[in-house]
């Protein structure tokens, strides 16, 4: 798998696209070699409300965030411990 990436739309392209309510916090624009560990803008649903169990109720809002790129197994001590990874397999990621 390749480790690099390209995004080659603007916020407002991205928000148009997947018809995003909100941009929350600073999020990086255009860019033609994306690494891991670098921030990328996610698009992420939430809900205002959840039931007992967590699950969202009501309408979702969807907002365009800013993430750092790369996985973090459940054994690394921290998000910054080795080096990054960024794909798994299918058959032992859980």
């Amino acid at each position: 798998m390749c480790g690099r990436f390209v995004v080659a739309k603007t916020v407002g392209e991205i928000m148009t696209i997947f018809e995003a309510d909100d941009i929350v916090g600073e999020v990086p624009g255009i860019s033609y070699n994306i690494a891991p560990t670098q921030q990328i803008a996610i698009v992420v649903d939430r809900a205002f409300e959840k039931d007992e169990q967590g699950a969202p109720l009501g309408e979702l809002n969807r907002e365009v965030h800013s993430a750092r790129w790369g996985l973090v197994p459940r054994w690394a001590k921290s998000a910054t411990e080795g080096a990054p990874l960024i794909n798994g397999r299918i058959e032992t990621i859980l």
